[in-house]
């Protein structure tokens, strides 16, 4: 099955193409070919439906530098055009069309390889610029305003190279602290939430039902014979049995709540607003939707301890409670759902 992410960029690719391609035929039937140059418009839109026949068969990130190169290319020539023109013909719109590549590119491309590619358009575009600057300068002249005109124009395309460059790398430095944010919170074989973030939810919830006096529920929950199962067919099929009861965790239990790896084997799932009856019935679904399941031949069971929250319960007392309803199902050999006393 094609990842979705990649599938969402082909289309918005593929909607560039066509839309890219419209707008440079457009172009090119109004200039009606006059100058040598109106050419180029007819070229780019061969090339965009060129690219937009390939989205299918090449790989999205070849399809992006495909896609960033033929723009930069494309607005080289219309900066080498417009700045030779311009004691002539005055300002090109075009030319305010050249500050979306800095951003775009980012967009397109990964951060190290767009960074590349701006330094090496960056350059080129200063090549570009002064060519044709010392040309309007021989056929026109020396001119301050010309001068003024090319420096201007040179000082702008560097504020808005550095401003993107600064503001994708803080959004990047954002997305990694966020990343790794989430990584301390997340249990990395399941996906579920840690230890750590668990009893911070615990306490928070604890807090919020001491003014609103709708209290949560703690349900522990200890895989049966873990030990076993590692011994007979090795720790892979131990992470399998434990990655089944987190897909377990999360699908019986209610949205909202947070189900949780806070040991080897060992789970719990906060029950938000939970009165006794509605955490037992939830316990009871989980119990038995995994005692349906087998591993390798091996039967599979869970153990679970339950306890609603008390008015002025800590977090420390109430994992406790669920905590010794768990042992004495485990005591009482397992498979079974123990309400705290």
């Amino acid at each position: 099955m094609r990842d979705e992410g990649f599938s969402y960029r082909r289309l918005v690719f593929l909607v560039l193409f066509f839309v890219g391609a419209a707008g440079s035929a457009i172009g090119f039937y109004i200039t009606r070919g006059r100058e040598p140059e109106d050419y180029a418009l007819f070229a780019l839109a061969v090339w965009f439906l060129y690219l937009a026949n390939r989205i299918r068969r090449d790989p999205i990130e070849r399809i992006a530098l495909l896609t960033v190169r033929t723009v930069g290319v494309f607005l080289l020539y219309t900066v080498y055009l417009a700045l030779l023109h311009l004691a002539d013909e005055g300002l090109w719109p075009s030319l305010l069309w050249t500050a979306v590549i800095y951003p775009g590119v980012y967009v397109a491309l990964p951060p190290e390889a767009a960074k590349r590619f701006l330094a090496r358009y960056f350059a080129l575009m200063v090549l570009v610029s002064t060519v044709a600057y010392l040309q309007v300068t021989r056929t026109h002249g020396f001119s301050l305003e010309h001068l003024n005109i090319h420096l201007q124009w040179l000082l702008s395309q560097t504020a808005l190279l550095v401003l993107s460059t600064m503001i994708f790398e803080m959004g990047v430095r954002a997305a990694r602290a966020e990343q790794a944010e989430r990584e301390a919170r997340t249990d990395p074989l399941t996906g579920l939430a840690n230890r750590r973030r668990f009893l911070e939810a615990v306490e928070s919830e604890l807090r919020r039902s001491a003014r609103s006096e709708r209290f949560p529920a703690v349900l522990m929950v200890d895989v049966d014979g873990l030990k076993q199962v590692n011994d007979r067919h090795g720790h892979l099929a131990g992470d399998r049995l434990l990655t089944l009861v987190a897909a377990h965790l999360e699908r019986e239990t209610r949205a909202g709540d947070l189900p949780a790896r806070i040991g080897g084997d060992e789970f719990a799932v906060l029950l938000y607003d939970c009165d006794p009856e509605t955490a037992r019935r939830v316990a009871d679904r989980l119990c038995r939707a995994i005692a349906r399941e087998t591993l390798d031949g091996v039967p599979v069971s869970v153990s679970v301890g339950l306890a609603v929250a008390r008015p002025g319960e800590d977090a420390r007392g109430l994992i406790e409670r669920a905590d010794r309803a768990l042992y004495q199902a485990k005591r009482s050999g397992g498979n079974l759902v123990v309400p705290a006393s």
